[in-house]
This record gives structure tokens, sequence and C-alpha cells, in this order.
């Protein structure tokens, strides 16, 4: 995709499943927008939190765009799912974390990786106890 397309850390269900879905496709706002028939600001504004309440006939298109049902991209990623192989990082501490890591430098992220193995040892300690 060309379009950078940030998701906030807060993001709605909405947004991520939307955020995922159009990532999965291959597809960016402006190409999405195309195949849906909708303007691609009323995608943006639901990536970015703007549209709380979109409406359904425009979810209904994009839905279709994207080969599935409204439901299905309000649905993903929401939180308390349990992970499943191969799922991407989507609930908001999990950003929050890879936020703060991508913003390291080289030896900041070596320092964030001795400390969490210190931690997951700790905890492997404890667990044998």
């Amino acid at each position: 995709m060309s379009e950078d397309i940030d998701l906030a850390l807060d993001a709605s269900p909405l947004a991520r499943g939307l955020f995922f879905r159009m990532r999965d496709a291959g597809l960016t706002m402006t190409a999405l927008a195309a195949r849906a028939g909708v303007r691609a600001d009323f995608i943006r504004d639901i990536l970015r939190g703007k549209s709380k309440n979109p409406g359904y006939e425009g979810l209904e298109k994009i839905a279709k765009a994207l080969g599935c049902e409204v439901q299905d991209i309000r649905d993903q990623g929401i939180p308390g799912d349990e992970p499943k192989k191969g799922q991407f990082v989507n609930q908001p501490d999990e950003l929050a974390l890879l936020g703060f890591y991508r913003s390291l430098d080289f030896e900041g992220k070596k320092a964030a990786f001795r400390a969490m193995g210190e931690v997951v040892l700790e905890i492997a300690r404890k667990a044998s106890d």
C-alpha cells in the first residue's frame, strides 16, 4: 500500500477490523473507496476515530468491496479475543508496546530484549517451583 494508514492505539473494533482487512487485501484508502463507491475521507474518518457511528449503507459498500459482511469487520480484533496462530498484533496494549519498541534506537532495543529475557526467565523459575 502506498498510503500510510495510522491506527490509533485506542482505535475502535470497527477501525481495527477495517484496518486489518484493508491491509490483508493490500488496499489503500483510495483504492478501497473507489472499489466500494464511497469517499476516501469516509474511510479515513473511521480509521482515525473521527466517525464514531458511520452510516450503515457506506459500511455495507465497504464490506462488499472487501468480500465480507459488516459484522465481520466489526468483530475482528475485539479486546479479549484469544490470539490465534498467525494473528497480528491488534490489542491496544500490544500496539502501545510495539509503538514504544519502534521508537527505540538499536541500543535501546537490545536493552529491552535483555530485560524481557530476564523477566521471562524469572517467570519460568517461579512456575517451576
